[in-house]
């Protein structure tokens, strides 16, 4: 979204990379009314929450805080995901599924095809 946006502006700086971030977050859970519920790190708010493999070479460099921003939100992709924490369960931990049955998902999207199918 955020380059689409500044492709779209020819503005690199109207939406820095913390903005987005905090459209993708605490802005976004505000704009549902769930703001005191998720969109934040704290202490009462449900744990949803990525853990993201800094180690790979599209989220490179790290320069500090700043860089690392910059890289979650214009380089980032689902497969830097290492981790997925959702309302404090841990669902997925260096890129396994732990609470997943990968032959019942399976069954479900056949039968979903098959329906769609006919």
């Amino acid at each position: 979204m955020s380059l689409a946006h500044k492709a779209h502006r020819w503005d690199p700086t109207v939406a820095n990379a913390q903005k987005v971030l905090d459209m993708a977050t605490i802005d976004g859970a505000r704009a549902i009314g769930k703001e005191k519920e998720v969109g934040s790190i704290e202490k009462g708010k449900r744990a949803d929450l990525v853990l993201v493999d800094l180690k790979e070479p599209n989220m490179m460099p790290i320069h500090g805080k700043e860089t690392v921003i910059s890289n979650l939100v214009y380089s980032a992709s689902g497969y830097n995901v290492d981790t997925t924490i959702v309302d404090g369960k841990v669902l997925m931990k260096n890129r396994t599924y732990s609470r997943l049955d990968p032959a019942k998902i399976e069954e479900g999207v056949g039968a979903s095809v098959r329906r769609l199918m006919h």
